[in-house]
This record gives structure tokens, sequence and C-alpha cells, in this order.
């Protein structure tokens, strides 16, 4: 079907360079200048040095949660533990999994000092069940 263009995997996956944040972008651009046109070449990211990747990913997580804080006044601290779940909002996702095992939140919470989530996403434009569902729980929840 597209015999003049080589493909090296098909995904519904995204497009790395529309998605990347300035810190991790900035990072990639350094150790893999090749990585916006060819993203088969991010397996190279394995090499680069942790500290700088950790470095990157801080940087990231500070503008998240300044973000979230600004939109939502959730009072999240950069400095807690942040599990994220950005996905379109719909049943099949099962973005209530995470709250399947309370204890085992619990024990992760105790084990790195608290725990905060990040839920973000948006309903299809002709999902009217989705959207009603997504309005009534994109309230902050403060414990």
């Amino acid at each position: 079907m597209y015999g003049r263009y080589p493909i090296d995997s098909i995904t519904n996956g995204i497009h790395a360079a529309t998605w990347a944040c300035p810190s991790i972008g900035e990072l990639l651009d350094r150790h893999i200048p090749d990585w916006r046109q060819d993203n088969f070449s991010l397996r190279y990211a394995l090499s680069i040095p942790g500290s700088e990747l950790w470095t990157a990913h801080q940087a990231a997580k500070a503008e998240l949660i300044q973000r979230v804080n600004s939109e939502s006044g959730a009072g999240m601290d950069a400095t807690s533990f942040t599990i994220g779940f950005a996905r379109r909002a719909t049943a099949y996702k099962r973005a209530d999994l995470i709250f399947h095992d309370a204890g085992r939140l619990a024990r992760i919470a105790e084990r790195t000092g608290g725990l905060q989530l990040v839920f973000s996403g948006k309903a299809h434009p002709q999902d009217q069940g989705e959207k009603r569902s997504s309005a009534e729980s994109s309230r902050p929840a403060k414990r």
C-alpha cells in the first residue's frame, strides 16, 4: 500500500517531537540529534546519563505541578511522588484500576512520604456520557 515509503513499525503511538516537553526535548537534542525526524533513534536514549535525565524529568515535573496548581488550585507539591494518567477519557481505558488495591497505594505513600495523582484527559466529542462523567470528576480532591 505504501511501497515507496519505509515503514519501521505501525502503532497507535504518538509523534514524539510534538509531545516531548521542552526539558526532555532539549536533552534529546543534545544526545540524539535526529530524534525529531526518526523516532526509532530514541532507542539510543539508554545511553543518556541518568543524572541528566533526572534533571530534565524534575524540570518537567515542576512545570506540570505548577500548571495543575494554577488551573485547579489543588496545592500539589513538586517534591512529592506523583503518578500521572493522561489518556482519552473513556471507560475502557480503566483509569479507576489505580484504586483497585487501596492498601497498596497506602503502602506506597508510606514508603515515599506521600502520594499524589494527576488525571488528565478529554472525552471524544461524540461521547456524551464520558463528557458528563469527566466534568463531574474533574474537581480536585484534597486529602
